[in-house]
């Protein structure tokens, strides 16, 4: 619980990206697999890929 509690104190958002810099298909499979896993409201599941 202490490693989540860490994770979230210490999170961050970054709002200036660099459209040049190509995102690995591995970090990408993994942030898509993340989203998917995340709770929706009332389990509406509105997105899609």
């Amino acid at each position: 619980m202490n490693d989540f509690l860490t994770l979230v104190a210490n999170r961050q958002s970054d709002r200036v990206y660099d459209k040049t810099r190509p995102v690995e298909k591995e970090k990408l499979e993994r942030i898509l697999e993340a989203a998917r896993l995340a709770p929706s409201a009332c389990n509406s599941q509105p997105w899609k890929f």
